[in-house]
């Protein structure tokens, strides 16, 4: 073997495309819209790594195996990557349309404390009523009733008119 062994064409670009898409699907998955680039990346990456992996069975002997190595897990980065940003994608499109289609009854349900969570403990289902983040609404109120408040102004006009 004296030929001289050439890296396939997507052995750094796939990996580097699927490590940051993935990188990109974990850190933004409170935002849907940052799984947008993270799925073009690992599609974009996909496809280098299938077509340099189709170039490898073409002709192996043109290339290093260390190559092909790096290219199929590069493919497994990606394909990781894919379905994280895909699912968060999905959960994102899911909460922000409930909120779309109904924001009031959203905040209402805020304002309300009517958000619950329930917690399963093995055959038993035990449903714990808990306010998450609710606030309410305090209304000034007098410490006076309105009977005290009339019988004051009627005591402070008899004295203006004395």
């Amino acid at each position: 073997m004296n030929e001289i062994q050439n890296k396939l064409s997507a052995d750094p670009g796939a990996m580097i495309l699927g490590i940051i898409a993935l990188l990109i699907s974990l850190v933004g998955c409170c935002c849907g819209i940052l799984a947008i680039p993270a799925v073009i990346m690992s599609i974009i990456g996909l496809v280098w790594a299938g077509k340099s992996i189709n170039a490898y069975n073409s002709e192996p002997e043109s290339y290093n195996p260390r190559s092909l190595s790096s290219v199929k897990t590069a493919r497994v980065v990606n394909i990781i990557a894919l379905v994280l940003s895909v699912i968060g994608f999905l959960v994102a499109l899911l909460w922000f349309g409930s909120v779309i289609a109904n924001p009031e009854n959203i905040f209402e349900q805020l304002e309300n404390g009517e958000f619950n969570r329930t917690y399963e403990y093995g055959d038993d289902t035990d449903s714990a009523n808990e306010e998450i983040d609710t606030w309410e609404y305090e209304e000034s109120t007098d410490t006076l009733n309105d009977q005290e408040v009339i019988e004051m102004e009627i005591q402070q006009e008899d004295t203006l008119r004395n």
